[in-house]
């Protein structure tokens, strides 16, 4: 079997705001939409979804995770050798307090902390030697804005790609705000059975739901018994 998303080619800015890089989103799943197994999405799919993820990165500039993910597993932020240079690994936080220690390749040239400009003195510390930190305006409730995010890493690091690998509510605001445009959504033939207090979506909504988005379904491809889903945001 050919491999999978191996021939793509993905747009190098975003089709309805030049200003900002292409962003594209991938995402793994239950049969019951869940976006985690006791609060890991690692523990959902197999080899060939780590192998498609390891694909889609190497097609980006840049992987963007939310501290809040990091924090939640150990993870690779990197295409283990699929592209070189190494995609940049990109960490945004509202409180600056990022569990470096978390990634699996850890790299300081290649791993960039966005973080509000007032939380930027108190945590420097923590996180100096091992990532460089750009603080940025937050928005009136102490967080950055996505956009705000994408625009700095365009501009100030030249990415013309990025790839956002979660949480939940980071797809959400990209989803609503028309920041992402497109979705790689694999499927695994596993049913959570999260209880509810726990059960976490693939996307959760961002501030007032705009209604439902509509999707138009670019590709399907079957391995290991895992779907793998393609969208046009």
């Amino acid at each position: 079997m050919p491999e999978i998303y191996g021939d793509i080619s993905l747009p190098d800015r975003n089709p309805r705001d030049g200003d900002l890089p292409f962003v594209f989103l991938n995402a793994v799943g239950t049969l019951d939409g869940g976006a985690a197994i006791s609060g890991k999405a690692g523990k959902i799919g197999g080899s060939a979804d780590r192998e498609v993820m390891r694909v889609l990165r190497s097609q980006a500039d840049a992987v963007l995770v939310g501290a809040g993910t990091l924090r939640a597993e150990r993870m690779s932020l990197g295409s283990e050798g699929r592209r070189s240079p190494e995609p940049l690994a990109i960490i945004i936080t509202s409180t600056g307090d990022v569990p470096l220690e978390n990634l699996l390749d850890p790299a300081p040239e290649r791993t960039v902390v966005l973080l509000p400009g007032s939380s930027t003195a108190g945590r420097a510390g923590s996180i100096s030697g091992k990532a460089r930190t750009i603080p940025l305006p937050p928005d009136p409730s102490g967080k950055i804005e996505l956009r705000t995010a994408l625009l700095a890493l365009r501009e100030r690091l030249g990415v013309s790609r990025v790839l956002i690998e979660g949480g939940p509510k980071l797809f959400g605001e990209a989803i609503s705000r028309g920041l992402a445009g497109e979705l790689f959504l694999t499927v695994a033939p596993k049913i959570s059975m999260e209880p509810q207090d726990r059960f976490r979506r693939i996307v959760e909504p961002s501030g007032a739901p705009p209604g439902p988005i509509r999707c138009t379904l670019i590709s399907v491809h079957y391995s290991e018994e895992e779907l793998f889903l393609r969208y046009s945001l």
